[in-house]
């Protein structure tokens, strides 16, 4: 299944607000995992709200043009609890 086609299921996809969470937990088809930091390598920043993927610019330029925007679309997943603390709660405290 193509990427479109799994967020078209989603209708309630949201902005990606750059938790970290997909990245701490697997990298994506493009990344890689780094064992002492368990997490992908290319994940940066240094907390949630500021996390971003280091190498988001040559995955774009990989993707079909109807398939760009979708990239970093927000995973609005109930089990990221990243997420769910930065949408209730002030970003400072986490």
């Amino acid at each position: 299944m193509k990427l479109t086609q799994l967020l078209l299921l989603n209708q309630n996809n949201q902005q990606c607000i750059r938790s970290g969470y997909c990245c701490i937990k697997a990298p994506c088809v493009f990344g890689s995992w780094n064992k002492l930091k368990t997490q992908c390598k290319h994940l940066k920043g240094n907390k949630p709200g500021k996390y971003y993927c280091g190498i988001k610019s040559e995955i774009v330029d990989k993707l079909p043009d109807n398939e760009k925007d979708y990239f970093g679309a927000g995973c609005s997943s109930t089990l990221n609890p990243i997420r769910t603390k930065m949408l209730t709660k002030n970003i400072d405290s986490l």
